[in-house]
């Protein structure tokens, strides 16, 4: 009898223990959409897939028709699947590369919970900041063909030296004295002559060295291009969701404008999400 009872805990040792390791699992998938009837056919009784569940390439899941949902693989991939099928989830492991697009791969970081996703920017032609003037996002290079954008130059009404410059020298295409707290880019970029890099900078009344912010001002077939191709990497999926995507990979880009916009559309379409009005808060609130 006592060898029974033995085996019987020893057994449902193992299995305690087999259970708290596949607990801590990381796992190979989380659900960022779903819609329609998607379930996990895993376990004793089937659940319908929402938002957030984590899931394991053991699993199994069926979708019936007319139902979608959409899977960031552990390797910051994006899966889709819509048609009528029962799979198990190791079955889609040759559809989990690596991801091309930095942006979606950001993107995907942010959904995973690792990080909020602008850690991994590439600043490609940005300079160093400085001397603490700082835009309201944390970027130094811009893409920009026209629309109003607020940048901030900290607190106050000091009076501030604008120098904007044709190239990487430092000879001047034109400066003013702006107000420090807001200034919109149009104000100057509308006096640009013609589409190509320029840097700027602003400073104090003193002499100092400055941040040299990076300013690539587009001909407006190639930015239109430029967008698309950038919006062509976003998973369509709720309105909202796919507006606040599509913000997100055109900040990545550092077209910001655009992002901008497709921010307040997020936030418009879903007021009360945190998420989507931080995003807006960022590009409009009010000083």
């Amino acid at each position: 009898m006592s060898i029974q009872i033995n085996l019987t805990l020893t057994a449902l040792a193992l299995m305690l223990v087999f259970q708290s390791a596949h607990a801590v699992q990381p796992p190979d998938y989380i659900v960022y959409y779903a819609q329609g009837k998607v379930k996990k056919m895993s376990g004793a009784v089937p659940s319908y897939l929402k938002k957030g569940d984590k899931l394991y390439g053991t699993d199994m899941i069926s979708l019936s028709k007319g139902a979608q949902v959409v899977l960031i693989c552990k390797q910051y991939n994006i899966i889709k699947l819509d048609k009528p099928d029962t799979l198990r989830l190791n079955a889609l492991d040759g559809r989990c590369g690596i991801n091309s697009s930095m942006a979606v791969v950001a993107y995907c970081k942010q959904i995973w919970g690792e990080n909020d996703g602008r850690q991994d920017m590439n600043l490609y032609g940005a300079v160093k900041r400085g001397n603490g003037y700082t835009l309201p996002f944390d970027v130094d290079t811009i893409n920009y063909l026209t629309g109003d954008l607020k940048i901030k130059w900290g607190q106050g009404n000091d009076t501030l030296l604008l120098k904007v410059f044709n190239d990487a020298s430092h000879t001047s295409s034109f400066k003013g004295r702006v107000l420090s707290g807001n200034f919109h880019l149009d104000s100057f970029a509308s006096k640009l002559r013609s589409p190509g890099v320029y840097y700027w900078t602003v400073s104090n009344h003193h002499p100092q060295k400055s941040a040299r912010y990076y300013l690539k001002l587009w001909e407006a077939a190639a930015y239109k291009q430029a967008v698309d191709s950038i919006l062509n990497t976003v998973t369509k999926t709720s309105a909202a969701e796919t507006a606040y995507m599509s913000g997100f990979v055109l900040e990545q880009n550092y077209f910001l404008t655009a992002a901008s916009q497709y921010y307040q559309l997020a936030h418009k379409l879903r007021p009360g999400n945190k998420v989507y009005g931080a995003a807006y808060t960022r590009f409009y609130e009010k000083n």
